[in-house]
């Protein structure tokens, strides 16, 4: 068994946002047609992208995460843990599904917020815990 498991929904969009309360890592502002381009028209820019914390790409694809899919948060988890249950997973992000941008607002998708049933396929962002010391230290 590998040591890797998928992030709960909080702990996908701590890491999207990488650790802020701004719309996007990047900040408050709603980026423009050009910003969506720039930032999401050329794939190795893309990947390139990275927030605080490294990670690139974040909000591109749609990422499984381990809960499982209610409308809304209400009655979620307060301790980061995912929730269970019966149904399909969440998927967190998605923007580059909607390439070319139409001019219809979907620079949404890129937001950590935007959530989902997992209805098709989806990217997977594995998540490895850190021992126990190394978290203390």
């Amino acid at each position: 068994m590998l040591p890797f498991r998928l992030p709960s929904e909080a702990e996908w969009e701590y890491a999207a946002r990488a650790g802020t309360t701004t719309l996007t890592f990047r900040g408050d502002l709603v980026p423009s047609e050009t910003d969506l381009l720039d930032h999401f028209g050329v794939e190795q820019r893309v990947l390139t992208s990275e927030n605080a914390f490294g990670l690139a790409a974040m909000g591109s694809l749609g990422e499984l995460c381990a809960d499982t899919y209610v409308p809304g948060y209400a009655g979620a988890p307060t301790d980061a843990a995912p929730r269970h249950g019966d149904g399909v997973g969440v998927i967190r992000g998605g923007a580059a599904d909607m390439s070319p941008w139409q001019g219809c607002n979907e620079w949404l998708a890129m937001l950590s917020a935007a959530r989902g049933p997992l209805d098709m396929f989806a990217a997977v962002r594995p998540v490895l815990d850190l021992p126990a010391t190394a978290v203390a230290e």
